[in-house]
């Protein structure tokens, strides 16, 4: 694009490009290069094979001259295993805090914690695509199109965390790190996730392609569908089994890990962090997401050429793109607290009797026989759907809050629709034999954002009379309708509840220019303006009313997403000069300057009516709180 001044042109593939059908098939085989068995081994549940089989192909036909159309399609199915470390050191990316972490130097971090992921990942893929073409005359023709694609993953994580608790003084270098006797934490944490995603598109093109003018216009619909279904599947998102009271120490830390971990308990008895009989079973979560996107797209070009002493193209159009995202999410959590109803974090007695939250009995005997990289020993994974049965079978078995899961989901239930209507005129112009050339135009976009998000109101909770007059109880606040944190939340914070409506207009000019000093070498300059819009979230993240009947304070405030925010924007000059080598590349030297407007940051300010007209507020009634926001 550079190379062009600016300019790249996408030319679509047609069945008129060629006279005679052509058709292409590959079929090859997916792997990594770490796992090189053609059989069955270990995986999350049972044993798989690691390597697939796949396909791509595509078939070009021009049945006549007036009539012609493209086939198009692919399957894969790959297997990683993305294992990974993660070291965490006090004094650089963590702060010491003079009592559980001594203060140190810069210079003398000391390691406090150490994340192993032994992970497996399955990805299929796959695509299917179909275009008409048909020739009204010579210069116009019309594209029928229709793509469809599927993507769908299968993802088990297993993370053990050491975590040594509390260092004393002294107990500490680059190269050890002792932990305080009895403080130290051991943590699995098994995730499981199953997702599908698919994408359809139909779409229609018009092409003019005349000697004069060259026309285009086109419609496209796309839909798109992201599920999360684990639960749904049999299975745990994630589950998370623990071991407290434990010293955990690093010796011979080099740049990967330690060496050695050694763990003991607080009496000085080894431990193996590596068995799951060590660890009781604590907690588990569910993810049920469904987010839907629709775009539809519209546009129209024109362009037309002027052919003489200085030859000269004039472009204009328009374009209209509207996209709506619909967001629903469910995380419900669960507590697990076995048969005697009593959660523990210890695989001891409680109350004189047995420990019946033990992980062990849920161990993945298939997961837990792979030889982990990093030179580590076998390590004992737990199975999310022997876990997820246990729930159905035994719900006793697990606690859970409802007044949690009505809030996540609340917050999470999002939906945004965004209209940009947008149009551009565009010059290029050459002079001197085309050796010196410009590119200059003008885009207007005209942005409309229609959003809505939770809506967090207190004073919902409170009782009113009959001209709508808050009742006060008998210590001078408000008498509530609801006591229990289900019944308050169901009042208090409404699904979708808040609005927000935003417009405005932008303009983004620009000019390239380049001239030719010599057959290969260019002088480049350049002005244009980019954009950054803020993502969906900005608008539809809801809103947090104050407590009315509650003084203003800092906790006794408005906390909401700016919606006034417009999208970023930067005005960059540029100029740079080429040198091309025949056969070999060129050289470029440049240089630009980039100025930023309206990025964002955070702030509190006292509430406008400007910014309370935003969100439908009453300045009357919220005039007196701070914002907590952004600003622009």
């Amino acid at each position: 694009g550079n190379a062009l001044a600016g300019s790249v042109n996408l030319v679509p593939r047609s069945s008129f490009e060629r006279t005679r059908p052509a058709g292409n098939f590959s079929a090859y085989f997916l792997m990594r290069d770490d796992i090189k068995h053609w059989g069955e081994t270990p995986a999350p549940r049972r044993p798989t094979r690691k390597i697939h089989p796949g396909f791509d192909l595509s078939y070009l036909a021009p049945v006549n001259k007036r009539f012609g159309f493209t086939l198009s399609a692919g399957m894969n199915r790959q297997y990683s295993g993305e294992p990974q470390i993660q070291n965490l050191w006090r004094g650089v990316q963590n702060a010491t805090n003079g009592t559980t972490f001594p203060h140190t130097t810069f210079d003398k971090p000391y390691l406090w914690s150490t994340v192993i992921r032994n992970s497996g990942k399955d990805t299929n893929r796959s695509s299917f695509g179909v275009t008409a073409d048909y020739k009204f005359t010579n210069k116009d023709r019309v594209a029928l199109s229709f793509t469809y694609s599927t993507f769908d993953v299968r993802i088990n994580h297993n993370e053990l965390t050491f975590d040594v608790g509390r260092v004393n003084p002294g107990d500490f270098s680059l190269d050890f790190t002792r932990g305080a006797a009895g403080q130290g934490t051991l943590q699995l944490v098994t995730m499981g996730n199953s997702r599908q995603n698919w994408t359809v598109m139909p779409s229609i093109v018009w092409r003019h392609d005349g000697p004069i003018w060259k026309l285009d216009s086109g419609f496209a619909y796309s839909r798109a569908a992201n599920r999360n279904r684990n639960v749904e599947s049999g299975f745990f998102d994630t589950t998370t089994s623990r071991r407290t009271g434990v010293t955990v120490s690093f010796a011979d830390i080099f740049y990967l890990r330690p060496n050695t971990i050694t763990v003991t308990d607080a009496a000085g008895a080894p431990v193996d962090p590596y068995a799951l009989k060590n660890y009781v079973l604590t907690a588990a979560g569910g993810n049920t997401r469904s987010t839907d996107d629709y775009k539809r797209t519209l546009y129209a070009n024109a362009r037309r050429d002027f052919f003489g002493p200085v030859p000269l193209s004039l472009r204009a159009g328009v374009d209209f793109r509207q996209a709506e995202r619909d967001q629903r999410l469910f995380v419900p959590a669960y507590t697990y607290v076995g048969r005697d109803g009593v959660a523990s974090t210890t695989p001891f007695k409680q109350n004189g009797q047995p420990n019946d939250d033990s992980a062990l009995p849920f161990l993945d005997g298939t997961y837990s026989e792979r030889i982990p990289t990093w030179g580590l020993p076998k390590q004992q994974h737990l199975d999310n759907v022997k876990l997820w049965a246990d729930y159905q079978a035994n719900p006793r078995h697990w606690t859970r809050n409802a007044n949690t899961d009505y809030t996540n989901a609340t917050n999470a239930s999002k939906i945004v629709n965004e209209i940009i209507s947008s149009a551009f005129w565009r010059n290029d112009l050459a002079l001197f034999r085309n050796r010196l050339k410009f590119v200059l135009g003008v885009r207007a976009e005209q942005t409309n954002i229609d959003a809505r998000g939770p809506l967090n109101d207190p004073t919902r909770n409170y009782q009113r009379d009959a001209s709508g007059k808050v009742i006060l109880a008998a210590p001078g606040r408000p008498a509530t309708i609801a006591s229990d944190p289900l019944g308050i939340a169901r009042l208090t914070l409404i699904d979708r509840g808040a609005r927000v409506e935003k417009e405005y207009l932008r303009w983004f000019p620009s000019i390239n220019a380049s001239y030719e000093l010599r057959e290969n070498l260019i002088a480049r300059a350049s002005w244009y303006t980019s954009v950054g819009r803020p993502n969906f979230n900005q608008y539809s993240g809801g809103i947090t009313l104050p407590d009315l009947e509650a003084p203003p304070s800092v906790s006794n405030r408005i906390s909401v997403n700016n919606a006034g925010i417009k999208a970023w924007s930067a005005r960059t000059t540029k100029v740079s000069l080429e040198r091309y080598f025949e056969r070999v590349g060129l050289l470029s030297v440049g240089a630009f300057r980039r100025d930023f407007a309206n990025f964002f940051g955070t702030t509190t300010f006292d509430a406008t009516p400007e910014f309370l007209s935003l969100y439908g507020l009453d300045p009357v009634l919220y005039d007196a709180f701070e914002v907590s926001t952004q600003y622009k």
